[in-house]
């Protein structure tokens, strides 16, 4: 293919091809749309047309403000995630992001501007002002704009602000990680045994099992392999919140394709748990076809 000119080439077939650039791919290589005529001034016709219809483009996507490109986003991930993290996207950005950036445009925002926000979030970010977000908090809330100006790199070749942002680091602190002792272990178990009830046979499951109490709201009587000595943990309950304002108890599966998995018990509490009947799909905290809310 014999070139005539900045990206038109003269093809085989006699006709002449050009290209012109109108942004990028996802895998961050150049995207081209390509036009074809007969002689070179109706390829160069043409290409100025896109050329012009991409200006007009630009000039629009420039005026676009934060929540604009936030909506398309939680509309995309909205296709691939779980409601519940869909909910949790939608309520960091009404609660957080949109108050303080939802209303100027994407092409404003500065590395500088991301940074000062994320410090006044851990300084003052409480709604009553009474002091600064918790960090994890913080992290969600800078994850899901970085996410979203990632976004607008990729779908509008802006230029994406939040790149180099760092997360503030959670530190490690020995009291916030404190567990039972031995002891306390011991009248913990003490205090459930001598008080069988489906609630405490709930408490004496996951302080031996581990399990998450979406996970042990979520168990049936079917779940549990009692020749075996095993749980078979395939769902997870919770409260998801909608647009609409109102919320409703989901059943689906875990967080993630790891947290489906078998969970060994011990005799013990596999003998309190057969004390407790119910019909294979009864759920064990209610003894009911109706689950307890976590």
């Amino acid at each position: 293919m014999a070139k005539r000119g900045s990206n038109i080439y003269k093809r085989k077939d006699g006709r002449f091809e050009g290209r012109v650039s109108v942004g990028y791919k996802e895998n961050g290589k150049t995207k081209y749309r390509y036009v074809y005529g007969h002689s070179l001034a109706e390829v160069k016709e043409k290409m100025a047309q896109v050329y012009s219809g991409k200006n007009t483009q630009e000039q629009s996507k420039n005026k676009m403000i934060v929540r604009d490109i936030a909506e398309q986003w939680l509309a995309e991930k909205k296709l691939t995630v779980k409601a519940a993290s869909y909910t949790s996207y939608r309520n960091l950005l009404n609660n957080h992001i949109y108050p303080e950036f939802g209303g100027i445009r994407y092409t404003a925002l500065t590395k500088q501007m991301l940074n000062r926000y994320m410090s006044e979030l851990l300084v003052s970010g409480r709604e009553d002002g009474s002091g600064g977000l918790s960090v994890k908090t913080v992290r969600d809330v800078i994850v899901v704009l970085k996410s979203v100006c990632s976004y607008a790199h990729n779908e509008y070749n802006f230029s994406n602000p939040a790149e180099n942002i760092k997360l503030p680091r959670i530190e490690k602190n020995s009291d916030e990680q404190a567990v039972l002792d031995k002891y306390e272990r011991i009248r913990l178990k003490q205090y459930l045994m001598y008080n069988p009830d489906r609630t405490n046979i709930g408490i004496l499951l996951c302080l031996y099992t581990g399990l998450r109490i979406g996970e042990l709201c979520a168990l049936k009587r079917q779940d549990i392999d009692f020749q075996n000595e095993q749980i078979g943990v395939t769902k997870t309950i919770q409260r998801i919140s909608y647009d609409d304002g109102t919320t409703e108890i989901v059943v689906g599966s875990p967080k993630s394709v790891t947290s489906v998995r078998d969970v060994p018990i011990p005799e013990f509490v596999c003998k309190e748990l057969i004390k407790f009947k119910g019909s294979a799909h009864s759920y064990i905290l209610s003894g009911y076809g109706t689950p307890v809310e976590p």
